[in-house]
């Protein structure tokens, strides 16, 4: 469970069954790496109406973040690299310089992400998104 924002120096590699979710129903956490991040081998990514977690990458990798099944209601964003999703994942907002999607992926962007907020740390006060908008 992620009970704050976690930023990785390196790469993140979650397999084998793990699980990663929000540890309070009602803020949402970020999950942060300066470079890839891999979720394979029947591992887990979830949330639920109240709680999600953010995969961010600032990495230039592409794929920078590959889902290969087991992510469900995941916000993720790589401002600078790829999105490799596949195997069933389920991704509820994307942002990244590219995007490719294979075997089952689900790429569905679902409005109630504009209202998240996440929290910023053992003080549990939180940021949300004010305004937003689609660009082309």
């Amino acid at each position: 469970r992620i009970s704050g924002p976690l930023w990785v120096t390196g790469s993140v590699t979650i397999e084998g069954g793990s699980t990663v979710m929000p540890n309070d129903s009602s803020k949402s956490y970020a999950l942060i790496t300066d470079s890839n991040l891999t979720l394979s081998g029947g591992s887990l990514i979830t949330g639920n109406a109240g709680s999600h977690i953010l995969l961010l990458s600032t990495s230039t990798n592409d794929p920078a973040i590959t889902l290969e099944g087991g992510a469900n209601d995941t916000v993720v964003f790589i401002p600078y690299g790829g999105l490799k999703v596949s195997g069933g994942a389920h991704v509820k907002a994307a942002s990244a310089k590219h995007i490719f999607a294979e075997g089952g992926a689900n790429i569905i962007y679902d409005p109630d992400m504009s209202q998240l907020n996440f929290s910023s740390g053992s003080s549990g006060s939180t940021f949300g998104i004010k305004a937003w908008k689609e660009t082309p």
